[in-house]
């Protein structure tokens, strides 16, 4: 046999040793068979135990910072859908609102959307007028989109412009309703019950004499509005969303209430609180003619204007 082949043999068998295929206590016995007899015998000392082989097994190591040191524990990282985080996000800030307090300090003078934070409010003593169109879904069943944009865009300009004539403030828009808020005065509240009532006057001679005639000749159609007018305190806060640019001013306590009940009385017209009646100035009761409103649904201390200019 070639002495090349016999050496690879040689070399397999070690390698089959070393590799855990033999016993190590019949090693040599088993090496001898497996070389084949004409083969000369290996030369090379072969080893009693195949683990001599192996590399050698590290043995424990005993430190005193062993005990200091603690296996690396992951956080469990709790995935959260985008509906969930919405829904979280919304709880957390009408919690914020239920909860916490509002500020109701006395205003001097009447706040504005910019001088106001979220959760921060302001009392504040003040007439408030409301003048709403009596049956206005007839302009929307029976005008064309086009003449019914026309006929709002009137009613809002003209009342807009009138609301503001007697230091009136627009408190707000709702459809076809404008708030009309009148601040407070450094001589006494009196003039802003008065200015009110001469606001409400001034927007029915508008109507009458102004708008009316125009939207009658163009559109065969007259607006028809109720007025209603209290004093008393409020509250102001500020409603939206943060960072939005969605916020509006909201007032509640009874005078906007009452004052938009009486805006609704059936026949239309102009109608005041006693509150106002009482507090007005002189004059506006000496030249001008009221009448206590006993059929009022809404106040039975309300005052109804009669107009007999017309």
């Amino acid at each position: 046999m070639d002495m090349t082949n016999s050496n690879f043999l040689r070399q397999a068998a070690i390698r089959s040793l070393a590799g855990g295929l033999f016993n190590g206590t019949t090693a040599k016995a088993r090496i001898a068979n497996f070389i084949p007899p004409d083969l000369p015998k290996p030369t090379i000392p072969l080893p009693t135990n195949f683990q001599s082989f192996l590399p050698p097994i590290p043995q424990k190591v005993s430190s005193p910072l062993l005990p200091f040191l603690k296996p690396t524990v992951k956080p469990f990282i709790r995935i959260v859908s985008p509906e969930v985080a919405f829904m979280n996000g919304i709880r957390k800030e009408i919690s914020d609102i239920v909860n916490d307090g509002i500020d109701q300090t006395l205003a001097r003078v009447l706040p504005t959307i910019d001088s106001l934070g979220f959760g921060e409010g302001k009392m504040i003593k003040t007439a408030v007028l409301y003048i709403d169109i009596r049956d206005s879904s007839y302009i929307r069943f029976n005008r064309t989109p086009k003449a019914a944009a026309k006929i709002y865009m009137s009613f809002h300009r003209s009342m807009v412009k009138a609301g503001k004539r007697y230091g009136g403030q627009i408190g707000g828009f709702a459809g076809d309703r404008i708030m009309v808020i009148f601040p407070p005065t450094s001589v006494n509240n009196n003039r802003q019950r008065s200015n009110a009532v001469k606001t409400a006057i001034l927007m029915q001679n508008v109507l009458d004499k102004i708008v009316n005639p125009m939207l009658n000749q163009k559109f065969d159609y007259s607006l028809t509005c109720g007025i209603g007018i209290d004093f008393g305190e409020m509250l102001v806060v500020k409603a939206g969303a943060y960072g939005t640019g969605n916020n509006d001013l909201i007032w509640t306590g009874d005078p906007a209430n009452l004052a938009s009940k009486l805006a609704d009385e059936e026949n239309g017209g102009i109608y005041i609180s006693s509150a106002v009646y009482e507090s007005m100035s002189q004059d506006l009761k000496d030249k001008q003619i009221w009448l206590q409103n006993v059929n009022s649904n809404v106040s039975k201390n309300s005052y109804m204007y009669l107009d007999l200019s017309n």
